[in-house]
């Protein structure tokens, strides 16, 4: 991981990174955008266009997902609050 991928990891909010746990856990960008609460379309734009979030999604995506279900969980509950 370079600088610049450090840097971005630190620019995400708290539902982006709830959102890339979600997906790397093998839920679908429209059951990730209802238990956050956003829309289907920000989560699809993040995917799509955001460096920060695509650099994040690519290094979490090299984890098994299983090892981060409980992470998940922990998030979910943050954002809800």
């Amino acid at each position: 991981m370079d600088n610049l991928d450090k840097a971005y990891r630190f620019e995400l909010s708290p539902e982006q990174e709830a959102a890339i746990k979600m997906i790397t856990s093998g839920c679908s960008v429209r059951y990730t955008a209802l238990v956050l609460g956003v829309k289907q379309t920000t989560i699809s734009a993040w995917v799509a266009r955001d460096p920060a979030f695509q650099s994040r999604l690519k290094e979490a995506e090299s984890f098994n997902p299983a090892d981060k279900l409980e992470e998940t969980e922990k998030l979910s509950e943050l954002v809800r609050e």
